[in-house]
This record gives structure tokens, C-alpha cells and sequence, in this order.
């Protein structure tokens, strides 16, 4: 028996496990050598004692639990528990024996580290499969998904459920299947290790969705069947992208191709890398020749004057050294045939993304026409001058503070001081107190644009008034700065023989009330087919219809129709004479042309050799618009002869003037007339008015084409043409303080119909 204990011992003290043994009363029996390295306490310590006396910290924990299972179960148990006091895991192993319990353990904290330096591994490997910005999926030979993340979801638009139940080749677009499968082919036989292959994947949503693949065999060590891994990155944005850049490149070249612009593009020496058609065009050389030689060289070496053009001190060169470009430089190129031309330029540097510069881009403008242009102003201004230093009326230009800014001669001598006196001064050191409120008013109207004549007084040197007629325009100058120009009228003794003008007016116009009416036979309302027409006349004065002013509607050649709107000057019998020879002479005039440019000229003659019979008292001068309307197409046909110009109220869309103009009939023989076409859509309405509406007047301020365009726009929805018109001179008569300053005419026109 002592030996069998001994022999007992020897085995436990060889074997490389700690071993302890408990009676039932948990008193310790046994410690071998490994154990007592570990438990840290000699035997005489041990044996004997209570495992939970000597060790108190373990009771209450899952070893203590376990060994007292163990114990009353009589069954064997293994765990790993990591000692707190040591920093060490142990794996514990209890079974029962008839004393009480032996227990094996042993230091096992390396495999754990490896087992947790390995959990850690699949927790990196898991983290970056799940959270990779690519898709990324383990493919079968065959092309079942194996495995996938979520962003390969996210770019296919299927769940994982989903995918396990497809195949890659399944959701590859039919026109990509052929090459893929070729390279798979390839890939499997051992042929390639890997492959990447730009091609569309059918989204769940239907859409074909862009990606970049690229595959690999893997062959796990563990002898587990061999897989595919797939990288997959979602190149729908870029390829979009790529088709924007190829589309921008389409747009640039187009744009390069089709401006006026002559474009240049050099390397860092000056050398011609590109040019568009209409740099070509500019100096003559075919992009080519052209293209490797330096530019500077080749058209930009000599002067006008003869001499050489250095390139090193040329402005357009200094951008290559010194990165800075310049803008509006005019210079001078050379063309192929050696002719000069002038030229406005700007360059930039070409710079790479490391900063470094790589070259220039050269915008070149042909500035021929502008020298040209330059020159006329020259002249015209020197004209200019010398017409307004010379004129008879005067000329006052003030800026947007109502400083004046030039005076001609002839305005300084009205007033009674010389230019210099008046340079510098407010407009209002020239005006009556009284009158100061109203200055203001039309100062201010003339800033906004407004060109309304204008009748008032200013105040002499000698404080005497001085009665004027004005118009105005203004512009802004070089500094931004709004000018006033004003031309000014002494009207002064025609204000003073005005009353007895008006009486004698008065007389004339009762006297010749009779044969006034008897030109007034208006034009029939729907006398024409496809036109329906509405006139209208309004004396200046009530008690009598004498003046110049008519209209007339008559069918010509081709089945068109002349409409006439004219005014003759001067009032009373011999006005009324003249309206009717003017009227009947231009309708025999307009039985040999339609064309009413020809009719215009061919009537101005008459007049012209009618003022130099001897019984002609005066020059008879008309104001006369002409229009000629063909119903089968539309077309209108305008001449304007010193007169209003013509208003098309659209159907639709804003009114539109037409864009006319001509001399008066009888201002100056062999004058020739313009005449323009527009078309008058159905719907459309011609107005056509004398300038009795247009110079309606109210105290010095004159109604204007622009009142008579806010009336038209405001009228043009009346379903009548008469109520139009009747809007449109009520409107002048309100303006007016209710009487009209000068007898007023009206002729509108609406295409109703096409006329086959």
C-alpha cells in the first residue's frame, strides 16, 4: 500500500499539470510540485488546511460553484477561469475521487492570447468587409454569392437574401455577360490571377448601374473548395462624370470653333500649341503651319513703324516668366500677306496643378473697326462741336447734381452772361423762385430717361424772363455720371405774338369749317376683307374741324390695301386746300405702285416742284405715314415720312413700334424713303395717330410717344377698335386739361381672318 502511494506521488510530481486533491471536507490531501509553484505557498501551509481558509478569495466564485457541483454530483467539470492575483487564465479540471475531489490546472493565458488575438482578427476581418467603401462578395466558380457586404447591397439594391439567391452572371447586363464570362473562363483555368473588367450590373430598380470589378481565386489553407473574391466599386457618378467632361470637350471645341475670337494656346517658349478658325482667319496661317512656331515670331516681330518688336519687352510675353496676364492691350499683328492689322488683347497663364506654368492662352480681337469707329467719333465730336458752338439754338449740359457742365455761346448769350460765367453753376441759380417747384420736377423726369419736350421760362442776368422750348436726353459718361443735354429754343416772341396767332387761328379755322368736312370722309369700318378699320378726328377746337390732319383706306394692285394717315401743315383754308390735293394726288400715285417707299418719293417730287410755282405763298410741308397691308399673307409694308411711327398691338405679347423713319414730304428734293416689312398677325391692330396726340400738352410738358404707348397697352384688350381709339385720345385730352393743343387723327387696323 505504501508503495502504491508512493508510486501515486511520483506520477503526479512528473506530470507538467498542478495537481491538488480535497477530502469531503474540503481539507487539502495532496499538492504536487507544479501546484505548489503556482498556489505560492509552501506545503505545510497546505496540507491539512481548508482550500476555502487558505483561500478565501475564491469563495463565491464560478470555480467554487463548480467544485461544490462537482462534489455533490459526483461528475466531472472543466473550465477556464482567469486568477486575478496571478494575471494568469487557468483551465480547471475537477473529478471526484473516493477521498473527495482532485483537481488539474494549468497555465493556458497563451492560448488565450492567441484565441483573442485571433477573435480580434475576425473582428477586423468582419469590420472591414462590413464597413469597406467597395462592395465586396465571395463568388462560387459557378457565380452563386457566397458571402456579401453591405454596400455591395447597397450598390445592387438587394438584401443578402436576396443575392444568395442569384448569380453574379444573372445580374450582369447581357451586353457585358460575353466578355466577363471569357475572363472567368481565363481566370479559373489558371491563366490569370486576376481581372478587372468595367461593366453594368442590373440594379433591382431595373436601372443598369456602373461598376468596376475586379477578381480573384482564393484557395483557403484549410483544403475548404476554392472561391472567388470580388471587388466591386460603383462607377456610375464617374462614368457620368466622364460623359459630362467628353460632352464639355464636345461644347468647348464648339465654342472655340464657332466665337469670333481668335484664340491662341502656347507652350512656356512662346510656341503655338492650338488656334481656332478665327484666329486662322486673322492672321492668315492655317492652324497647320502654324502649329510648333513661335508666335511672336511669326506675326508680331515688326511695328507699324517699321521697326523691330523685341519679344522679350513685348507685354504679351511677360506672362511666361512672371504669371500675370493682361487685359484690353492693343497692339499690332502681322498677317501672312504682310498687311498690319490692330488688335485688342488679353492673356493668362496655363498653370498646373503644382503651380508650376505650362504655357498661355491668348484672346486676340480684330480692333479694325473699332480704330475706325474711334476715328468717326473724332470727327463726328469735332462736327459736333462746331455745329453747336455755331447753331442758333442753345445748348446746356448738366450732371445728375444739377451742376452745368457746358453752355454753347448762343444758350450764354440768351441768358446774358458768357460760358464761363454759367460753368459750375446750379441750373436753378438761372430759374424764377416761383418757378423752382416745377424745375425740380422735370429735372428729376430727364435723370429717370424722359424726352418730353419741355416750354418754360428762365431767368435772365438782367432778371428779365426769357421764354424757352426744350428737349433733352440723358447718358451716363465714362465715370458712371448721368448728363443732361439740353436743347434750348428762345421762344420768347413767339409766346409774345401767340394770342394774336390764336385769334387769327380762330378766324381761319370757322372760315374754312366747310371744306375741312368734306375731307373728312372717314375710311369704311369693314369695307376690306380680313381688315376690319376704325378712324377717328378731333379738331383742336370745338367749334369748328379745320386743319391738315386726314386718313384714307383704298384697295390697290394684288388685292392690297393702302392705308394713310397724314398731317399738312398749317391750319385753315389754304391747310384744307392742300390736305385734298395731297390726299387724291398720292391715291393716283398709289394706282401705279404698291410699294409705299416709291409712292412716298413720287409724291415728295410733286410737292417739291409744287412749291416753286409762283402762286405756292409757302413750303408746304407733310407729316405721312404710309402702309400698305397684303390680307393673303400679312405682310405690312411701312413708310414713315416725317411723321409718328407706327404701334402693332399684338394679339399676344407687348406692342411693338415700328422701327421707321424718314424726312417730311416736301422738306428736300429727291429725298428717297425706307420702308420696312412687319407681319400683322390675326388678332394684331395697327395704330397709326397724328402728332396731336403725342404733343397733347399739360402746363409746359408734353404727353409723348411714351404716353401714347402706356395708353395703347392699357386699351388694347377693348374688344372694339373705336373703343380703343376713343381710350386713346380721351387719355391725350385728359393729359391735356381736356382740350388738345393741335387736331388729332387715329387709323387703327385688326387683321380678322386669313384671306386665301
Amino acid at each position: 500500500m505504501r508503495h502504491t502511494s508512493h508510486t501515486t506521488e511520483s506520477i503526479l510530481e512528473s506530470i507538467a499539470e498542478a495537481y491538488v486533491s480535497v477530502d469531503w471536507d474540503w481539507r487539502i490531501l495532496h499538492v504536487n510540485h507544479e501546484a505548489e509553484r503556482f498556489l505560492d505557498k509552501p506545503l505545510e501551509d497546505l496540507l491539512g488546511k481548508s482550500l476555502w481558509d487558505v483561500y478565501p478569495d475564491l469563495v463565491g466564485t464560478n470555480a467554487y460553484y463548480e467544485y461544490h457541483r462537482a462534489m455533490a454530483d459526483r461528475s466531472a467539470i472543466t473550465l477556464e477561469e482567469h486568477s486575478p492575483r496571478r494575471g494568469i487564465w487557468l483551465e480547471l479540471r475537477g473529478y471526484p475521487t473516493e477521498e473527495g475531489l482532485a483537481v488539474y490546472f494549468r497555465d493556458i493565458s497563451d492560448r488565450k492570447h492567441v484565441e483573442q488575438a485571433l477573435e480580434e482578427s475576425e473582428e477586423r476581418f468582419r469590420a472591414t468587409f462590413e464597413e469597406a467603401a467597395l462592395g465586396i462578395g465571395h463568388v462560387a466558380p459557378d457565380g452563386r454569392w457566397l458571402r456579401v457586404n453591405q454596400r455591395l447591397c447597397d450598390i445592387l439594391g438587394y438584401t443578402r437574401d436576396e443575392l444568395f439567391l442569384r448569380t453574379n452572371q444573372s445580374m450582369s447586363h447581357p451586353d457585358d455577360l460575353h466578355e466577363e464570362l471569357d475572363l472567368l473562363s481565363h481566370l479559373l483555368a489558371g491563366d490569370l490571377s486576376t481581372y478587372s473588367i468595367a461593366k453594368r450590373y442590373i440594379h433591382k430598380n431595373g436601372a443598369a448601374v456602373w461598376v468596376d470589378v475586379t477578381m480573384s481565386v482564393v484557395t483557403p489553407r484549410s483544403g475548404a473548395s476554392r472561391y472567388l473574391l470580388a471587388f466591386v466599386e460603383d462607377i456610375t457618378g464617374r462614368r457620368a462624370a466622364e460623359e459630362q467632361l467628353r460632352q464639355q470637350f464636345v461644347l468647348t471645341r464648339s465654342l472655340t470653333d464657332s466665337t469670333t475670337e481668335a484664340l491662341f494656346m502656347m507652350d512656356t517658349a512662346g510656341r503655338v500649341t492650338f488656334l481656332n478658325p478665327a484666329a486662322e482667319q486673322l492672321v492668315g496661317w492655317d492652324a497647320s503651319t502654324l502649329v510648333g512656331k513661335v508666335l511672336h515670331d511669326t506675326v508680331h516681330y515688326l511695328k507699324p513703324d517699321g521697326t523691330r518688336n523685341a519679344m522679350l519687352e513685348s507685354p504679351l510675353t511677360a506672362v511666361f516668366t512672371t504669371g500675370t496676364g493682361v487685359r484690353n492691350h492693343e497692339d499690332t499683328f502681322i498677317r501672312r500677306d504682310g498687311t498690319f492689322v490692330p488688335v485688342l488683347c488679353a492673356n493668362a497663364p496655363i498653370i498646373d496643378p503644382s503651380g508650376m506654368i505650362m504655357g498661355a492662352v491668348l484672346a486676340v480681337h480684330d480692333n479694325t473697326e473699332r480704330k475706325r469707329a474711334e476715328q468717326a467719333v473724332r470727327e463726328s465730336e469735332e462736327r459736333y462741336r462746331h455745329i453747336v458752338d455755331t447753331t442758333f439754338e442753345g445748348v446746356w449740359s448738366y450732371d445728375e447734381h444739377s451742376i452745368t457742365t457746358y453752355v454753347n455761346g448762343r444758350l450764354a448769350e440768351m441768358l446774358g452772361y458768357s460760358p464761363d460765367e454759367m460753368l459750375g453753376r446750379s441750373i436753378y441759380d438761372f430759374v424764377f423762385d416761383h418757378d423752382l417747384a416745377l424745375a425740380r420736377e422735370q429735372f428729376t423726369e430727364r435723370l429717370d430717361g424722359s424726352k418730353d419736350k419741355v416750354e418754360a421760362r428762365l431767368r435772365r442776368k438782367d432778371g428779365s424772363a426769357l421764354y424757352y422750348l426744350s428737349s433733352a436726353s440723358a447718358l451716363s459718361d465714362s465715370g458712371g455720371r448721368r448728363i443732361v443735354t439740353a436743347m434750348i429754343s428762345d421762344i420768347t416772341a413767339l409766346k409774345r405774338a401767340q394770342s394774336d396767332l390764336e385769334r387769327a387761328y380762330d378766324r381761319e379755322h370757322r372760315i374754312s369749317e366747310t371744306l375741312q368736312r368734306s375731307l373728312l370722309i372717314m375710311p369704311p369700318r369693314d369695307g376690306f376683307r380680313g381688315l376690319t378699320i376704325e378712324s377717328l378726328y378731333e379738331a383742336a377746337w370745338e367749334e369748328a374741324q379745320v386743319g391738315g390732319d386726314f386718313c384714307d383706306a383704298f384697295s390697290v394692285a394684288g388685292g392690297k390695301i393702302a392705308l394713310i394717315l397724314g398731317d399738312v401743315a398749317g391750319k385753315g383754308l389754304a391747310a384744307a386746300a392742300r390736305t385734298a390735293e395731297i390726299k387724291f394726288t398720292l391715291r393716283a400715285f398709289m394706282r401705279d405702285t404698291t410699294s409705299p417707299s416709291l409712292a412716298a418719293a413720287r409724291l415728295n417730287e410733286f410737292v417739291c416742284e409744287a412749291q416753286t410755282l409762283p402762286e405756292q405763298s409757302d413750303d408746304m410741308i407733310v407729316g405721312l405715314t404710309l402702309a400698305v397691308f397684303d390680307p393673303k399673307t400679312g405682310a405690312l409694308e411701312i413708310t414713315v415720312c416725317g411723321a409718328e411711327p407706327p404701334l402693332i398691338l399684338r394679339a399676344s405679347g407687348p406692342s411693338e413700334e415700328a422701327p421707321a423713319s424718314g424726312l417730311p414730304i416736301g422738306a428736300i428734293s429727291g429725298a428717297e424713303y425706307d420702308q420696312i416689312t412687319m407681319q400683322l398677325n390675326i388678332g394684331d391692330t395697327l395704330l397709326m395717330v397724328t402728332d396731336g396726340i403725342t404733343e397733347a400738352r399739360r402746363d409746359n410738358v408734353f404727353f409723348g410717344y411714351e404716353g401714347m404707348i402706356r395708353l395703347a397697352a392699357q386699351a388694347r384688350s377693348f374688344p372694339a377698335l373705336g373703343q380703343i381709339a376713343r381710350a386713346i385720345l380721351g387719355g391725350a385730352q385728359n393729359f391735356a386739361g381736356g382740350r388738345l393743343q393741335d387736331d388729332a387723327c387715329l387709323l387703327l387696323a385688326r387683321r380678322t381672318m386669313y384671306v386665301g
